[in-house]
């Protein structure tokens, strides 16, 4: 089970999620999701994947969703720290081409116009 932990970071909210995030975890990483974008402003949300060890199709699924969303709402959603086997399965599925990845959630910020 994947555990989820919403702080605010600079100008941003990084929503940090650590453990398998499995396909039963789908509608719990939803509710993480829409509490990180639940600012309907142009603030970014910053997703930090560096803890979690499997993502499901479900899960990326989502990050496209929301990242979608944000862009939509003309803000920016940044997935950091994909490795292992995480970045593989999301480099398989091409979602890297559909998601904006950073290193890391400094490297993001750094990113980041000042509002």
């Amino acid at each position: 089970m994947a555990d989820y932990s919403l702080t605010y970071e600079e100008n941003a909210r990084v929503l940090e999620v650590t453990g398998p995030l499995e396909q039963s975890d789908a509608g719990q990483f939803r509710e993480a999701l829409e509490r990180a974008t639940s600012d309907k402003t142009a603030a970014p949300v910053i997703i930090d994947l560096s803890g979690l060890e499997l993502i499901g199709s479900a899960a990326m699924r989502l990050l496209a969703q929301f990242t979608k969303l944000m862009a939509e709402r003309g803000a920016t959603m940044i997935t950091v720290g994909v490795s292992g086997v995480v970045r593989e399965l999301i480099e398989m599925c091409g979602m890297d081409a559909l998601l904006k990845i950073e290193q890391s959630t400094d490297d993001a910020l750094a990113g980041l116009t000042p509002a």
